[in-house]
């Protein structure tokens, strides 16, 4: 069998996808990268920074384009409410389902899964209501597309009033800053 090349860049993003999905404590995460964990914490930061770039974008968007913003509900990690803060969205309540349920994103329940599609299925009383919460949340939730949902995508979902939802849209992290 012929080995498998990748590049830096694909190393580096195969990184963070480990580290998001929580399976590999850093140290261990560095060894399987052959990296310190100096360069491993660089790399994560890096990362980090190119979402609060986007987060931000988003929010300068979103106010830019005069959307209204109802409920603001968010995942309780600290990832999550960071993207809330650097989008500028408000006071977000934090919600145990739209999160990891102290799993490192690996014990998605299927009664976390119900609420999500029974919460997006709710019609706003005034404004939009905006969800931020990670893709095992959406693949759960919603297996014909959740699991192409990219780190940092924005869904757009519109209730259809009988206890379901549309899939309207989809925004990449790196579409917000053209959308003023």
């Amino acid at each position: 069998m012929p080995w498998l090349e990748t590049s830096p860049v694909e190393q580096r993003e195969q990184f963070i996808r480990d580290h998001r999905a929580g399976l590999y404590m850093m140290t261990e995460l560095c060894a399987r990268y052959d990296v310190s964990r100096k360069t491993g914490h660089k790399w994560l930061e890096r990362f980090d920074e190119a979402g609060r770039r986007g987060a931000t974008a988003m929010g300068d968007a979103l106010r830019g384009l005069r959307i209204p913003i109802g409920t603001v509900l968010t995942s309780p990690t600290y990832r999550a409410i960071e993207t809330v803060k650097f989008a500028q969205l408000g006071s977000p309540a934090a919600v145990a389902e739209l999160g990891d349920g102290g799993q490192s994103m690996q014990g998605i329940t299927a009664e976390q899964a119900a609420w999500l599609r029974t919460r997006v299925s709710e019609v706003p009383r005034s404004g939009n209501t905006i969800l931020v919460t990670h893709q095992p949340n959406l693949s759960r939730a919603f297996p014909d597309w959740g699991p192409t949902v990219a780190d940092g995508e924005t869904v757009i979902l519109r209730p259809d009033g009988k206890g379901g939802a549309a899939l309207v849209g989809r925004i990449s992290i790196e579409e917000w800053p053209r959308l003023r």
